[in-house]
């Protein structure tokens, strides 16, 4: 089992470092789980749980690729205005105040500071 490990205390834990191309997108920087404290459970749960973390790869390189494709204006408008959407969710999830989005959207503007003088 790849990226399985006994611990000290004799229980199995999942830990693997998350892909630096994704990193960024995914939000931590390691993939870290109880998998049982015996072998069989470990044998067990082994295959969900490395799924979940191939799946959570997988996804975020898709995102990546359609982040990239509508940075560089090779998506339709559909797709552009989709993949504003999922990164306004990252920066503001549903719930938060409009104080919060506010905050964040300034945030962003800042980080363009001659935006203005180009409209």
């Amino acid at each position: 089992m790849k990226y399985a490990k006994r611990t000290e205390t004799g229980s199995w834990h999942y830990r693997r470092r998350v892909p630096k191309a994704v990193a960024e997108i995914i939000g931590k920087g390691e993939f870290k789980g109880k998998l049982g404290d015996s072998e069989r459970e470990a044998l067990a749960s082994y295959p969900r749980f490395h799924a979940q973390v191939e799946q959570t790869i997988a996804t975020a390189l898709e995102r990546k690729a359609r982040e990239g494709a509508a940075d560089r204006g090779e998506v339709t408008e559909r797709q552009a205005y989709e993949v504003a959407q999922e990164r306004a969710a990252v920066l503001a999830p549903e719930g938060t105040s409009w104080l919060h989005r506010d905050a964040a959207a300034e945030g962003i503007a800042d980080q363009y500071p001659d935006w203005q003088s180009e409209v």
